[in-house]
């Protein structure tokens, strides 16, 4: 005799040999996703998991072991992509499929102060000739005057 026999929690199949066998839920541990400015700090551990799967209102304390955050994201303190792994959980139940969430560290960008739109930038040319005064206006155009400068300036 064969056959099968599911329900929403277990698929059961039967062996050749006449015994019934009780595969496992599976369960998806997504490491979730992580956004940080670089901080000069190297990034550890993750932002997380999300579980997708459990049934009979079951939660992760039905797992045993200790939830590991791996992948390239540890350590990491340049900007880019790299990969959140997670890791170490067991269910008696469930069979756990580990996903990878990623970590964009982005470089930091700064709003100038009132002011400094307006402060002249000097620049020197390498005939020493000329200098040059730039000045950003208000609305963010970028101007270039000749102007002679003395050594008050």
């Amino acid at each position: 005799m064969s056959g099968t026999l599911t329900n929403g929690n277990y698929t059961v199949t039967q062996a050749n040999n006449g015994n019934w066998v009780v595969n496992r839920k599976a369960l998806v541990v997504q490491a979730n996703n992580d956004t940080r400015a670089v901080s000069g700090s190297a990034y550890t551990g993750g932002n997380g998991v999300t579980y997708t799967g459990f049934v009979n209102a079951e939660d992760k304390g039905v797992l045993n072991g200790t939830l590991i955050y791996g992948g390239s994201a540890q350590g990491a303190t340049r900007a880019g992509a790299y990969s959140i792994s997670a890791s170490g959980l067991a269910g008696d139940n469930y069979a756990i499929q580990f996903v990878e969430g990623r970590l964009l560290l982005t470089t930091t960008t700064s709003t100038p102060a009132a002011g400094e739109l307006e402060r002249p930038v000097r620049v020197a040319f390498a005939d020493a000739a000329a200098i040059r005064t730039a000045q950003v206006q208000p609305d963010l155009l970028l101007t270039i005057q000749d102007n002679p400068v003395s050594e008050e300036d």
